[in-house]
Protein backbone atom coordinates (compact mmCIF):
# COMPACT_ATOMS: atom_id res chain seq x y z
CA UNK A 1 0.00 0.00 0.00
CA UNK A 2 1.38 3.64 -1.39
CA UNK A 3 0.33 6.26 1.66
CA UNK A 4 1.87 9.84 1.42
CA UNK A 5 2.23 8.75 5.17
CA UNK A 6 3.59 5.56 5.43
CA UNK A 7 1.37 3.12 7.78
CA UNK A 8 0.26 -0.08 8.52
CA UNK A 9 -3.41 -1.71 7.33
CA UNK A 10 -5.93 0.40 8.00
CA UNK A 11 -6.94 0.71 11.57
CA UNK A 12 -10.39 0.60 11.88
CA UNK A 13 -11.81 2.78 15.04
CA UNK A 14 -10.22 6.60 16.32
CA UNK A 15 -8.44 8.20 19.31
CA UNK A 16 -10.64 8.73 22.71
CA UNK A 17 -13.34 11.02 22.04
CA UNK A 18 -11.81 13.86 24.61
CA UNK A 19 -9.06 13.57 21.69
CA UNK A 20 -11.30 14.04 19.26
CA UNK A 21 -12.50 17.32 20.38
CA UNK A 22 -9.79 18.70 20.99
CA UNK A 23 -8.45 18.58 17.54
CA UNK A 24 -12.03 19.25 16.22
CA UNK A 25 -11.70 22.56 18.75
CA UNK A 26 -8.06 23.59 17.02
CA UNK A 27 -9.72 23.33 13.67
CA UNK A 28 -12.47 25.18 13.74
CA UNK A 29 -10.45 27.91 15.88
CA UNK A 30 -8.38 28.03 13.18
CA UNK A 31 -11.07 28.13 10.78
CA UNK A 32 -12.88 31.41 12.68
CA UNK A 33 -9.80 33.15 12.82
CA UNK A 34 -9.30 33.22 9.05
CA UNK A 35 -10.02 36.71 7.38
CA UNK A 36 -12.70 35.78 5.01
CA UNK A 37 -12.04 38.64 2.22
CA UNK A 38 -11.98 37.54 -1.29
CA UNK A 39 -9.70 37.75 -3.80
CA UNK A 40 -9.52 38.51 -8.00
CA UNK A 41 -12.86 39.96 -7.75
CA UNK A 42 -15.48 37.39 -6.21
CA UNK A 43 -13.28 34.47 -6.01
CA UNK A 44 -13.03 33.34 -2.46
CA UNK A 45 -9.40 33.49 -0.97
CA UNK A 46 -10.30 30.67 1.71
CA UNK A 47 -9.19 27.67 0.09
CA UNK A 48 -4.64 30.05 -0.21
CA UNK A 49 -5.53 30.75 3.65
CA UNK A 50 -6.49 27.32 4.66
CA UNK A 51 -3.88 25.56 2.54
CA UNK A 52 -1.28 27.57 3.98
CA UNK A 53 -2.07 27.15 7.56
CA UNK A 54 -0.73 23.40 7.32
CA UNK A 55 1.97 23.78 4.59
CA UNK A 56 3.53 26.77 7.52
CA UNK A 57 2.85 24.64 10.42
CA UNK A 58 4.90 21.90 9.22
CA UNK A 59 8.39 22.73 7.40
CA UNK A 60 8.81 19.26 6.30
CA UNK A 61 6.19 19.50 3.60
CA UNK A 62 6.22 23.43 2.92
CA UNK A 63 4.92 23.67 -0.69
CA UNK A 64 3.44 20.30 -0.91
CA UNK A 65 -0.50 21.40 -1.03
CA UNK A 66 0.54 23.89 -4.24
CA UNK A 67 2.96 21.03 -5.91
CA UNK A 68 -0.22 18.66 -5.29
CA UNK A 69 -2.90 20.95 -6.46
CA UNK A 70 -0.63 21.79 -9.88
CA UNK A 71 -0.08 17.81 -10.40
CA UNK A 72 -3.17 17.30 -10.19
CA UNK A 73 -4.57 19.94 -11.95
CA UNK A 74 -2.19 19.12 -14.57
CA UNK A 75 -3.13 15.53 -14.48
CA UNK A 76 -6.80 16.14 -14.91
CA UNK A 77 -5.77 18.24 -18.00
CA UNK A 78 -4.46 15.52 -19.72
CA UNK A 79 -7.37 13.10 -19.01
CA UNK A 80 -9.50 15.30 -20.51
CA UNK A 81 -12.21 16.08 -17.78
CA UNK A 82 -14.45 18.69 -17.81
CA UNK A 83 -13.43 22.22 -17.05
CA UNK A 84 -15.58 22.43 -13.89
CA UNK A 85 -13.94 18.57 -12.54
CA UNK A 86 -10.46 20.26 -12.87
CA UNK A 87 -11.57 23.31 -11.09
CA UNK A 88 -13.21 20.91 -8.60
CA UNK A 89 -9.67 18.76 -8.40
CA UNK A 90 -7.42 21.94 -8.22
CA UNK A 91 -9.68 23.48 -5.69
CA UNK A 92 -9.84 20.11 -3.49
CA UNK A 93 -6.12 19.31 -3.58
CA UNK A 94 -4.66 22.66 -2.78
CA UNK A 95 -6.82 21.90 1.01
CA UNK A 96 -6.53 17.90 0.83
CA UNK A 97 -4.56 18.01 4.33
CA UNK A 98 -6.04 21.04 5.94
CA UNK A 99 -7.72 18.46 8.59
CA UNK A 100 -4.10 17.99 10.05
CA UNK A 101 -4.42 21.53 11.71
CA UNK A 102 -6.59 19.05 14.00
CA UNK A 103 -3.78 17.38 14.85
CA UNK A 104 -1.97 16.67 17.85
CA UNK A 105 2.07 18.47 17.03
CA UNK A 106 3.56 15.95 18.47
CA UNK A 107 2.22 13.49 16.01
CA UNK A 108 2.40 15.87 13.00
CA UNK A 109 6.08 16.70 13.33
CA UNK A 110 7.09 13.53 14.72
CA UNK A 111 10.37 12.60 12.99
CA UNK A 112 10.34 9.03 12.21
CA UNK A 113 7.59 6.41 11.73
CA UNK A 114 4.13 6.77 14.15
CA UNK A 115 3.03 4.22 16.13
CA UNK A 116 -0.03 2.61 15.93
CA UNK A 117 -2.27 4.92 17.98
CA UNK A 118 -0.69 7.86 16.74
CA UNK A 119 -1.28 6.80 12.87
CA UNK A 120 -5.19 6.56 14.29
CA UNK A 121 -4.69 9.79 15.28
CA UNK A 122 -3.03 11.38 11.79
CA UNK A 123 -5.73 9.04 9.52
CA UNK A 124 -8.35 11.54 11.31
CA UNK A 125 -7.13 14.40 9.60
CA UNK A 126 -9.63 13.57 6.51
CA UNK A 127 -12.49 13.64 8.42
CA UNK A 128 -11.39 16.91 10.19
CA UNK A 129 -10.76 18.18 6.90
CA UNK A 130 -14.54 17.32 5.52
CA UNK A 131 -15.86 18.24 8.55
CA UNK A 132 -13.79 21.31 8.05
CA UNK A 133 -14.87 22.21 4.73
CA UNK A 134 -18.47 21.53 4.94
CA UNK A 135 -18.86 24.60 6.62
CA UNK A 136 -18.12 26.78 3.48
CA UNK A 137 -20.48 26.58 0.76
CA UNK A 138 -18.09 27.15 -1.86
CA UNK A 139 -16.35 23.79 -0.67
CA UNK A 140 -19.47 21.22 0.01
CA UNK A 141 -18.00 19.54 -3.29
CA UNK A 142 -14.53 19.64 -3.19
CA UNK A 143 -15.41 18.47 1.17
CA UNK A 144 -15.76 15.10 -0.23
CA UNK A 145 -13.13 14.72 -2.44
CA UNK A 146 -10.87 15.83 1.32
CA UNK A 147 -12.36 12.87 3.29
CA UNK A 148 -11.95 10.29 0.43
CA UNK A 149 -8.35 11.28 -0.60
CA UNK A 150 -6.90 8.20 0.91
CA UNK A 151 -9.56 5.32 -0.40
CA UNK A 152 -7.89 3.25 -2.26
CA UNK A 153 -9.67 1.59 -5.46
CA UNK A 154 -9.37 -1.82 -4.01
CA UNK A 155 -11.58 -1.20 -1.09
CA UNK A 156 -8.46 -1.07 1.54
CA UNK A 157 -8.20 2.51 2.23
CA UNK A 158 -10.02 4.89 4.92
CA UNK A 159 -12.05 6.10 6.58
CA UNK A 160 -14.72 4.91 4.83
CA UNK A 161 -13.46 1.67 3.00
CA UNK A 162 -14.86 3.14 -0.40
CA UNK A 163 -13.67 1.18 -3.73
CA UNK A 164 -14.23 0.84 -7.11
CA UNK A 165 -16.99 2.65 -8.89
CA UNK A 166 -17.76 4.32 -5.35
CA UNK A 167 -15.14 6.33 -5.79
CA UNK A 168 -15.07 9.37 -8.61
CA UNK A 169 -12.41 9.72 -10.62
CA UNK A 170 -11.32 13.28 -8.72
CA UNK A 171 -10.19 10.46 -6.34
CA UNK A 172 -7.76 8.58 -7.85
CA UNK A 173 -6.51 11.89 -9.19
CA UNK A 174 -5.84 13.67 -6.10
CA UNK A 175 -4.88 10.95 -4.69
CA UNK A 176 -1.85 9.65 -7.26
CA UNK A 177 -0.90 12.90 -7.44
CA UNK A 178 -0.16 13.52 -3.25
CA UNK A 179 1.74 9.92 -3.22
CA UNK A 180 4.09 11.05 -5.97
CA UNK A 181 4.77 14.28 -3.88
CA UNK A 182 5.39 12.52 -0.64
CA UNK A 183 7.14 9.90 -1.88
CA UNK A 184 9.79 12.31 -3.95
CA UNK A 185 10.08 14.61 -1.26
CA UNK A 186 12.81 14.74 1.62
CA UNK A 187 11.90 13.80 4.85
CA UNK A 188 13.66 13.70 8.31
CA UNK A 189 13.54 9.77 8.73
CA UNK A 190 14.61 9.07 4.33
CA UNK A 191 15.98 10.75 1.35
CA UNK A 192 13.29 11.86 -1.49
CA UNK A 193 12.86 8.91 -4.09
CA UNK A 194 14.16 9.24 -7.46
CA UNK A 195 11.62 8.54 -10.40
CA UNK A 196 12.11 5.38 -11.36
CA UNK A 197 11.54 3.51 -7.83
CA UNK A 198 8.64 5.81 -7.79
CA UNK A 199 7.18 5.27 -11.39
CA UNK A 200 7.98 1.03 -10.36
CA UNK A 201 5.57 1.58 -7.07
CA UNK A 202 2.79 3.23 -9.28
CA UNK A 203 2.58 0.58 -11.48
CA UNK A 204 3.06 -1.84 -8.63
CA UNK A 205 -0.67 -0.13 -7.00
CA UNK A 206 -2.44 0.57 -10.59
CA UNK A 207 -5.79 -1.04 -10.45
CA UNK A 208 -5.09 -1.16 -6.41
CA UNK A 209 -4.57 1.96 -4.91
CA UNK A 210 -5.84 4.06 -8.01
CA UNK A 211 -7.99 3.62 -11.36
CA UNK A 212 -5.36 1.90 -14.20
CA UNK A 213 -6.84 4.81 -16.18
CA UNK A 214 -5.42 7.66 -13.50
CA UNK A 215 -2.05 5.82 -13.14
CA UNK A 216 -1.02 5.27 -16.31
CA UNK A 217 -1.98 9.08 -17.60
CA UNK A 218 0.00 10.21 -14.44
CA UNK A 219 3.24 8.37 -16.03
CA UNK A 220 3.01 9.35 -19.09
CA UNK A 221 2.41 12.80 -18.08
CA UNK A 222 5.69 13.19 -15.60
CA UNK A 223 7.99 10.91 -18.42
CA UNK A 224 7.38 13.63 -20.97
CA UNK A 225 7.85 16.49 -18.38
CA UNK A 226 11.04 14.75 -18.08
CA UNK A 227 11.99 14.19 -21.16
CA UNK A 228 11.01 18.13 -22.24
CA UNK A 229 13.09 19.14 -19.16
CA UNK A 230 16.13 17.81 -20.74
CA UNK A 231 15.80 18.91 -24.20
CA UNK A 232 15.46 22.45 -22.68
CA UNK A 233 18.37 22.29 -20.34
CA UNK A 234 21.05 24.98 -21.87
CA UNK A 235 23.88 22.46 -22.79
CA UNK A 236 27.12 23.38 -21.17
CA UNK A 237 29.24 25.48 -23.70
CA UNK A 238 32.80 23.66 -24.11
CA UNK A 239 35.59 25.31 -22.33
CA UNK A 240 38.27 26.19 -25.17
CA UNK A 241 40.99 24.36 -25.87
CA UNK A 242 44.40 25.68 -24.79
CA UNK A 243 47.17 25.91 -27.50
CA UNK A 244 50.21 23.12 -26.12
CA UNK A 245 53.27 25.57 -24.84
Amino acid sequence: MVDPAPAPAAVRGGAPRSRRARGDRRAGAALDARPLRRADGDRPAHRLELADLIDLRDPYTHGHSQRVAALAERLARRLRLEYAQVELIRDAARVHDIGKIGTNDLVLLKPGPLTDEEQREMRRHAEIGHRLLRRLPEFWEGAELVLSHHERHDGAGYPRGLKGDELPVEVSVISVADTYDAMTTDRPYRKGLAWDAVRAELVRQRGKQWRERAVDSFIEMIDEERRNARIERPQPTPAPVQPAA
